[in-house]
Formats: C-alpha cells, sequence, structure tokens
C-alpha cells in the first residue's frame, strides 16, 4: 500500500493578519514600556549610613523626607552601631527620627555636607528614649 499525504491548507490571508496584527501592537506596547523605563531614573542613594546610639534604650530609626514621612533604616540596640546599606538620599538637609515604644524619642536636623564629612555616621545622643526624660 502506498503511503497517503495530505497537503496542508495554507492559512488564510486574514488569519495571517491577524496574527501579524497582534506581533505588531505586541512590539509597540514593548517598545514604549522599554522608552518609559528610561525616562524614569533611579532615586540617589548612598552607599552607607551608620548609626550610633548612645542612649540606653533601643530606638526605631529613620529619615524624614519633606513631607514628613519617614523612611526607617533600623532599630539599634542601646549603645550598639548599626550599619544600613543604599539609604534613600534625603537631600540638603537630613531629618533623622527616632522612636521608643511607638513614642517620638528626638529628632535631628544634619545638613548633607556635615554628615559627608562625618562619613555617613549619625549619633543619636544619649538619653533619647529614655523613660526618665519623657521622650
Amino acid at each position: 500500500m502506498a503511503p497517503v499525504l495530505t497537503a496542508h491548507q495554507p492559512l488564510a490571508v486574514r488569519d495571517l493578519r491577524r496574527i501579524m496584527g497582534g506581533i505588531a501592537l505586541g512590539v509597540v506596547v514593548a517598545a514604549v514600556f522599554v522608552g518609559v523605563l528610561g525616562l524614569v531614573g533611579e532615586p540617589d542613594t548612598v552607599d552607607r549610613v551608620t548609626i550610633e546610639n548612645r542612649g540606653a534604650s533601643q530606638l526605631e530609626v529613620g529619615v524624614a523626607g519633606d513631607d514628613h514621612a519617614v523612611l526607617w533604616l533600623a532599630a539599634v540596640e542601646p549603645g550598639s552601631t548599626a550599619v544600613v546599606e543604599d539609604v534613600l538620599d534625603g537631600g540638603a538637609t537630613w531629618v533623622v527620627r527616632a522612636e521608643h515604644a511607638g513614642r517620638r524619642a528626638g529628632e535631628l536636623r544634619l545638613p548633607r555636607a556635615q554628615l559627608e564629612r562625618r562619613g555617613w555616621n549619625v549619633v543619636i545622643p544619649a538619653g533619647w528614649g529614655d523613660a526618665t526624660t519623657g521622650t
């Protein structure tokens, strides 16, 4: 018996146009997405910030922005130091805030230039968060 060969029907022209239209639309959407990503830059960051807690209480330490929102960086144990990497740049003046047990413990306003000179080292004063200070 001889093998039977069947010829495949070519795709209809309208089906080919529909497929090509979908591919073209996908390419356009991908190109727009890549273009938008190119317009959005990465935020400025500081490679490493060291936080030294000279107080007697654990503190949650963060940096406040112009809109007063706080970017919490680390919980720092009393008498210890924490290193935080890739911190968003706080701008010309950094507002460092600390809380203890959900209550504000203190705030420092530090010029960026001063932080750079200090090697991005933030020193939290003794007394922040102590129950006797009322903060």
